[in-house]
């Protein structure tokens, strides 16, 4: 619609040229709303608005979630089993022990036995 009424002007305006339509523009007003793109881009992918969609209708259900949090979860699991699992658990072990460390996330499946 905006692209319309800009067509129009330039269409029908005879005084508005390049110039003055580069000085019309509000660089400060896109910079802000090209920050704001990335930010919903960044926060989508994260699955925010699918937490509060969930949280939002379990509310409305009369149900309340005891706890409540968005969790990294691997798309692709690998099952490993026997001397790599073990190794797998050692090194999980070893990044859990750091203090610098606050979560790790991992996308193996450990065999228990």
């Amino acid at each position: 619609m905006a692209l319309l009424g800009a067509a129009i002007v330039v269409l029908f305006v005879g005084q508005y040229n390049q110039e003055l339509a580069i000085e019309s523009v509000s660089f400060s007003t896109l910079g802000l709303l090209a920050g704001m793109m990335v930010l919903v881009y960044v926060t989508q992918q994260s699955g925010v608005y699918d937490f509060i969609a969930v949280k939002d209708a379990l509310g409305k259900a009369g149900l309340k979630p005891e706890v409540g949090e968005v969790v990294m979860k691997a798309l692709n699991e690998v099952e490993m089993a026997g001397e790599d699992a073990q190794r797998m658990q050692k090194l999980i072990d070893a990044l859990e022990s750091l203090d610098d460390v606050q979560e790790v996330y991992t996308s193996a499946v450990l065999d228990e036995a």
